[in-house]
Formats: C-alpha cells, sequence, structure tokens
C-alpha cells in the first residue's frame, strides 16, 4: 500500500441556504424582479458545479419556495427544460435539495411539503438547525419520532440525518464547525456519541464567513487536506466538508472565484483524496464503510496552514 493510498478521503459538496426575509435577505415572493435576477444567478452556478462534477446540497426555506412556485411559469422555464428551478436541478442535473427552516412560520415538515408542491422529493437531512444553547426553542430531538406540519398539519416528514448544527445569531465557534459524523447524545451532550440516538451529524469543516457576501471559503478545505497530507490528524477518521454558499448573494465573481477554487482541487480528486459526496451519501457511507463510527474533530483543533 502507497503513503497516497492509506490517506483518507474528504467528502465534499457545496452547501447553500436561502432564507427568510429581513435583515440583508430580500423577500423573494415580493420582488419578482430580484427573484428572476437570482434564479438566472443559480442556474448559472448549477451549470458551473455540474460541468466539473461537483455535488450541490440546495437548502430551501418557505420563502423561496413559494416564490418558485408563483414566479417560474411556463415562459421563465424555457432555460431549464420547462421544469421549475429547483426541479431542474435535482431531477436534470443531479443535485439533492434539503428542508431547510427557521420555524418561525413554517416548520420542517412545512418546507418539506413545499418541496414537494414544486415536484421534488425532499431529502432527509436536516438542513441546518439550532444546537446552542441546548434550550433553544427548535429543539433538534424532535426530528428522531419525526414531526407533522404547522400549515400542512396532514403532512409528516422524518428525518435520517441533521447537518448544520448552529450558535444562535452565529456568535462563536459552532458544532457545525467540526470533521466528521457522530450520533449526538441529545442537546446538552451534543458532542457525546450514542449509537442509540439514530440521527447522525454531518459536520460542515467550517462554514464561518466574514460576511455573507465574501466569497465561498476554501480555506477550511486547504486546511484540513495539508494536515492529512502531513499525518497531523487521524488517518482513521471520516471527514466530511461542506464550503457553504448564502444563495442570496450569488453573483457572477462568486461564481468564477468557486469556480477557479474547484479547478485548484483536480489533483485531489483525481487521486481520490477528495469525493464528491451529496450529504445523504455521507451519511450512507458512513454507515456502510466506516461502520459507523463516530468522529468528530473541531476545526480549531487543526494546525495552521503552511504559507505554501
Amino acid at each position: 500500500m502507497t503513503r497516497e493510498s492509506r490517506l483518507p478521503t474528504v467528502y465534499m459538496s457545496i452547501v447553500s441556504h436561502n432564507e427568510e426575509p429581513g435583515g440583508s435577505h430580500p423577500d423573494f415572493v415580493a420582488d419578482r424582479d430580484f427573484y428572476l435576477r437570482n434564479r438566472e444567478y443559480t442556474r448559472k452556478l448549477g451549470l458551473m458545479l455540474h460541468e466539473k462534477g461537483a455535488m450541490w446540497n440546495i437548502g430551501s426555506d418557505w420563502n423561496y419556495l413559494v416564490a418558485v412556485s408563483q414566479y417560474d411559469t411556463k415562459e421563465v422555464t424555457i432555460d431549464t427544460n420547462g421544469k421549475n428551478i429547483l426541479r431542474w436541478l435535482v431531477e436534470d442535473l443531479g443535485f439533492e435539495a434539503d428542508a431547510h427552516a427557521h420555524e418561525t412560520k413554517y416548520n420542517y415538515a412545512d418546507v418539506a411539503y413545499l418541496h414537494t408542491v414544486l415536484g421534488v422529493e425532499p431529502s432527509l437531512n436536516v438542513g441546518g438547525f439550532l444546537a446552542e444553547p441546548p434550550d433553544n426553542p427548535q429543539g433538534w430531538e424532535k426530528h428522531i419520532g419525526g414531526i407533522s406540519g404547522w400549515k400542512y398539519p396532514d403532512y409528516s416528514w422524518k428525518a435520517k440525518n441533521l447537518w448544520g448544527g448552529g450558535v444562535f445569531h452565529h456568535v462563536g465557534p459552532e458544532p457545525q464547525d467540526t470533521y466528521g459524523i457522530w450520533c449526538p447524545r441529545d442537546r446538552n451532550h451534543f458532542f457525546e456519541h450514542s449509537s442509540d440516538q439514530p440521527l447522525p451529524h454531518i459536520g460542515s469543516g467550517c462554514v464561518r464567513r466574514r460576511g455573507p457576501t465574501e466569497p465561498v471559503r476554501f480555506e477550511p478545505v486547504w486546511r484540513i487536506l495539508e494536515a492529512i497530507s502531513t499525518e497531523a490528524v487521524p488517518l482513521d477518521g471520516f471527514y466530511t466538508m461542506t464550503p457553504f454558499v448564502c444563495q442570496t448573494f450569488i453573483d457572477d465573481g462568486m461564481i468564477q472565484s468557486l469556480s477557479d477554487d474547484i479547478d485548484a482541487l483536480s489533483q485531489y480528486l483525481e487521486s481520490g483524496r477528495v469525493i464528491w459526496s451529496s450529504l445523504t451519501k455521507m451519511a450512507d457511507t458512513w454507515r456502510t464503510d466506516y461502520g459507523a463510527r463516530p468522529f468528530c474533530l473541531a476545526y480549531d483543533d487543526l494546525p495552521e496552514i503552511s504559507a505554501e
């Protein structure tokens, strides 16, 4: 066995969110012109990622999904094979759609249902949630048994995986800033693994940004790849990485920057050191190939990346 072949793989997907209106996030439903501009950037991002063989987990909240249902009319969908933008991204380009709910008006089941209205089968991933403080009102443990909708009480949804455990208002280091997968024991012991708890949490590596309009951060990708190459981290670990995109702020510059970063990964992709994988597939691989063994490495515990 060569040294290169014994180095662990990094499983990677681009993850994006669109958000509820408020602050710097516009109302997709109230602003058709903004929706259509964003739709074109979203389409271009999808084409670029598809061309490069990348994976994309598209996390959508209620406001965007309602806007798609209102504005993706027949004439708008000419450039997406006659399908609404989300359905085209999933069916034609092979990406994965995740429910992402702030749960102020619509809960996760409601948002999953809004996907089905668009003809899209949502994944069974909880696409971002509050993990800290432990007594926050979302309470991720409710997903263990499945939930029914608030707006659509006849619709029920049961998650299979967690992603993106966050801190209220994203202040400080977050549980999602980890590489690996484990099953949190409960809300008060999030980093303790329990094989009796069926929902694994998929670490993002690190999604922290300098600001929502800044380019997608690939520094955590380079840090983990260098740490693996120098054997500064466990070589029997299960490594996950999900660079984050705020869909509201997609533009040509961001798409080009992300394209350049992906091109820079070519040697790792060709060697199999990095594999594009949806969140669902990451968790499935962890269960089948890794034996569902817990692994959790904090981003902040990595050695500093070399200047080179």
